[in-house]
């Protein structure tokens, strides 16, 4: 499905539980595993990163904060790649 962002059209397609991203203004394909793939659908639905990591920490059975820390970090990569805004 395509996906059009600010800067990048983003082309997705969900294999297994992955998602992949072709970003065709950059040129670049992404491969996000399950947990990743799962904060990134979270994210362009609108869910903070608070709401996020308490889904995560549900869902794996970890400590909140810990799952905080994760998803920021993900956020920040998934920012830095362009394959969600700001």
């Amino acid at each position: 499905m395509p996906v059009n962002d600010s800067e990048a059209t983003l082309v997705v397609r969900e294999i297994n539980g992955e998602t992949l991203i072709l970003d065709t203004h950059r040129n670049l394909v992404h491969q996000l595993n399950a947990t990743a793939s799962a904060v990134w659908r979270m994210k362009r639905q609108g869910q903070t990163a608070e709401r996020i990591a308490a889904a995560l920490a549900e869902e794996f059975d970890v400590a909140e904060y810990q799952a905080f820390e994760d998803v920021r970090g993900t956020l920040r990569r998934l920012e830095s790649l362009s394959l969600i805004g700001h």
